[in-house]
Formats: structure tokens, sequence, C-alpha cells
């Protein structure tokens, strides 16, 4: 029975069974003879295997391993060492068996997960055989991941304007619930809001959480960072407010039209302070012509030896003045806020607008149009007929226009705009004509009026509107009646001569003009 593991030693009188099986289990027996006889000795060999059992066996054969998404995770199935070589096979539930591959050690009893993903989570089986033993052990992988953020993680830049209402959003999605905390600056906003700071915080939904300015001011610009926070991570995202502002003169700069007296051949500067502003206000110099057209002094076609333009704009430099140059200099600061100008302006009334207005009676509102342009802000007077007209009831004065509520008749007629400042005044007439529907007098109607077969019968119909009504007769509310020996129209009554039966009947007076139509019915009956 010798082998590689088995041999004898001591001239056979001892056994050798290196790396006992469970094989080698049996029964022995030892046999000795020589010429005189022989003897025997019989040996039961009993191998007993190792207990199976796993390397690590507190954590039991159900094992809950909680992970983070990007993290590496190992799943361990190990045994104890065994006489043979343990074989081990995973099962990842609702997708078979995992076989071969990185996943698997070398020797098959980890189940090595890298950069972990949550669709990686779910219920995996190992089972460990030795021989015909074996063992299971059951695991569930929960993938936990940090917030993110439904808006994108990537920085924003929300430009308002002084006063704006203003709303910054940050929702956080995930598995795990999430608090979401706002800083401004690095500043956490409960602690600005605390101090009185006019912010507010609201939640919006499960994971939604909304930052709001009522009122945007000019120190409100910074960096607003909302930050989610889970168990397995966080997640950040920067607002850029930046609050625009249009140009400002200093207080104390006059910013009437200032009189510059110089002499030929003198150097002038003209400064324009210019402060505040985002964005960034462009400065504009111009200057008007006699032919009153301005022209604009940043412009090729300016003699850059005699004109220059200082500090962004803020100085004008003319050098050697000439008889030429006299007029009136504006500086003109602009961004997409407003701007400002350096120079009075003489109130204009606008071009192009219409001086007669029409309405109709009681159907709507109506503006009379005043347009201008004028610097410093003018004072705008209404008045019709000499009579100075007010802000009250059916008349409301905007800045362009004269509004009436409800028309009527007696609101017709010429109607002044007088705009005034303290560089001069400009006045516009606007003629209001208000249309009246008509409207058929001498009523109730319908009526009804007798007349005897064979005489004559005249059916009256008197209208007023503005303009005047045209009148047009019917037969019934259709049939149009032309003028006849039967029919005749005397202005707005019918007459009908020779009646008999078939004259009976409706008869109806339209009368219309451009505001409206209105009509009357007259049944006439025949004796």
């Amino acid at each position: 029975i010798e082998s590689s593991r088995v041999r004898m030693e001591a001239n056979g009188e001892r056994l050798v069974i290196q790396s006992a099986q469970t094989s080698d289990s049996g029964r022995y027996k030892c046999t000795a003879r020589n010429r005189f006889g022989l003897d025997s000795r019989s040996f039961v060999l009993d191998i007993e295997s190792p207990p199976l059992r796993f390397v690590n066996q507190r954590i039991g054969i159900y094992v809950v391993v909680k992970a983070i998404e990007n993290q590496s995770v190992s799943l361990d199935c190990s045994l104890e060492p065994q006489r043979t070589q343990p074989e081990y096979l995973w099962v990842r539930h609702g997708h078979g068996p995992i076989v071969g591959g990185s996943a698997v050690s070398a020797d098959s009893s980890r189940l090595n997960l890298n950069n972990v993903t949550p669709e990686q989570a779910g219920n995996y089986t190992c089972t460990a055989r030795s021989g015909d033993r074996w063992l299971t052990r059951y695991f569930k992988l929960v993938v936990n991941s940090p917030p993110r953020l439904r808006e994108g993680p990537d920085d924003v830049n929300i430009t308002v304007n002084a006063k704006e209402f203003v709303s910054l959003q940050c929702t956080a999605d995930g598995v795990l619930r999430s608090t979401i905390q706002w800083f401004k600056d690095g500043i956490p906003v409960e602690i600005l809001i605390a101090s009185g700071v006019g912010y507010l915080i609201t939640d919006v939904g499960a994971g939604g959480s909304n930052l709001l300015i009522p009122s945007a001011q000019l120190n409100d610009t910074g960096i607003f960072t909302c930050r989610a926070r889970n168990s397995a991570g966080s997640v950040s995202k920067r607002h850029y407010l930046v609050l625009q502002s249009g140009p400002s003169f200093p207080s104390d700069f006059n910013t009437s039209r200032e009189l510059r007296q110089v002499n030929l051949q003198d150097f002038v500067e003209l400064s324009c302070p210019v402060r505040g502003g985002r964005p960034t206000a462009s400065i504009v110099w111009s200057r008007q012509l006699p032919d009153g057209t301005r022209q604009d002094l940043s412009s090729s076609n300016i003699d850059s030896s005699r004109f220059s333009v200082l500090d962004n704009g803020q100085k004008l430099l003319i050098f050697s003045v000439a008889l030429s140059d006299s007029g009136v200099y504006t500086c003109t600061a602009r961004n997409i806020v407003g701007q400002i100008n350096k120079v009075r302006l003489r109130p204009k009334i606008l071009d192009g607008q219409p001086k007669t207005v029409t309405s109709i009676e009681g159907d709507s509102d109506v503006r009379l149009p005043c347009s201008f342009e004028a610097s410093p802000e003018p004072t705008v007077r209404w008045s019709k007929a000499g009579q100075s007209l007010e802000s009250a009831g059916r008349f409301k004065i905007l800045r362009e226009y004269l509004e009436i509520s409800s028309v009527t008749s007696a609101d017709s007629g010429e109607y002044t705009c007088l705009v005034t400042n303290s560089a001069g005044r400009d006045v516009t007439r606007v003629q209001l004509r208000v249309l009246v529907k008509p409207r058929i007098a001498g009523g109730p109607f319908p009526r009804t009026v007798v007349a005897k077969r064979g005489q004559s019968v005249k059916l009256n119909c008197s209208a007023i509107g503005d303009p005047q009504p045209s009148i047009v007769w019917k037969r019934g509310t259709d049939d149009v009646i032309v003028p006849s020996s039967t029919f005749q129209l005397s202005g707005s009554s019918l007459i009908i001569n020779n009646l008999d039966p078939s004259h009976a009947g409706m008869f109806t007076c339209e009368a219309s003009n451009t505001a409206g139509t209105a009509a009357a019915r007259i049944e006439l009956q025949i004796l």
C-alpha cells in the first residue's frame, strides 16, 4: 500500500501516512511471518475532518453590509482551513451566478466590489463546499449615496435689480433624507436672520429649501451656498448674486446746467463724477449743435488734438477753445439699469403723437397722449377750456397721459397739456371727440299704430346721436323698404299710402352711425 503519502519504516514495523485524508480511513492489518509461522494485528483508522466553519463567525450567516457610493466593499465567505481546498459559489439574486472576473478573489472566498454603485445593491449568496459538506452565508448589500442636487451642482450667476424679489432654490434627491443649510459668504444664514437680516428660509417638499430675499439691496451681493448633507456625504452649490444698480452723481454735485464763460484759446475741463452702477456705466459726452442735433464727442470725426476724454469718461478736456465750441455739453452715464445726465433740457413734447382722439361714450376709458423729454423731471398740468384738471374721480393724470374713464359726450373738447421745469416749458393740445351711439326718441317701443283701409299713415322715428344717425326702414326685421308710390320716406318718418290689409304687420326703424346701431319696432294694424 505504499504510495507518495504512505510509507513503511523500521523494517515495516511502522506505517506512516502523510497528510491524512478522510479517504485514508479504514481497517489496516499488519502481518509478520517467518519459517516458523506468522502473526498479525489489525488497526481501525478513522480520519476526522476539521469542522466546517466560517473564519469570521461573529457576523453570522445573515450579514447586512452598508457601503457608500464609489467606495470599495468586500463580502467575506472564507472557511477555516480544510484538508481539501474549499469551493465557493457566489450568486446575486435576480442576476444568477458570479463566475470569475476581477470581482472574485483568487480562491473565490471573497467578492470584492470596487467603486460600488446603487445599482449593485441587493442580496448576494455565498455557498462554501468542502467535500460533501457545505455552508451558506447570505449578504444584503445596502449602498447609500450622498445627496444629489436636482438643480445640478454647477455654480450659477444671478443678476437682479434693487428691491427685486429673489428666490434661490435647492432641492436634494436621494434615498437618505438630507438636511439643507444655507450660507452667505461662509456665514450660516440662520445667524444672519437672528441678527436681523431680512432673509427667509422655507421648506419645499421633501429635501427642498428656498432662500428668499424679499427686497434685494446692494449689501445682499455675495456668494450664497446651499449645502445638502446626509450620512453618506454632502454636496454644495454656489449662487453668485450680483445686484444691478444705475449710476448716480454725488449728492453734492450740481446736476443742473452750469454756465462756463472762458476766453478764446483757453483750456476747459468739464467734469462728470459718476459713482456706483452695476454693471459699470459707460459715459458719453455730446454737444448740441445750432441746428438742434447732437454731436457725439467720442466719435471719430472729433478733432482729437483739441478734445480729450479721460478717467473713463468722467472728464472732457477742450484745448485752445474756439468760438465754434460754444454750446450745451451733456454728460450721460448709462448702464442696463438706467442713465443719468448732467445737463438741463427744456421740456420738449415729442412729435408724432395724435392731435385728435376718438372714443365712444360709455364704452371704454381713453388716454390723451403728452409724451415729452425733459431734465430735470418736469411738472405736467392738464386743462380744458381754461379750467385746470386734477387727478380725481374719472380723471387721472399720469406722467405722459391724461386718462378719462367712462367717457361721456360732455368730455368732448380741446385739452391742453403744459410741461414745465426750471429750464423752460412746452405745450400741446389734443382734441377729444366722444361719439354717441344712436338713441331713438318717442318711445316706448314696440308700439302699435291703427289706421283705416284706403287711408295714409305716417310712422315716426326720431333718432339722436353723434354723428347724426342715418335711418333705414324695414318690413319685419330684414327686408329694407325701397321708396315707391306706396312707401315714401320723409326725413326719418315712413309714409304708407292707400292702406290695404297686406300692409299690416311689423315695421322696424333702424338708426346707425359709426358708434353703433339702435332699432325700434312699430306694429301697423289695418281696420
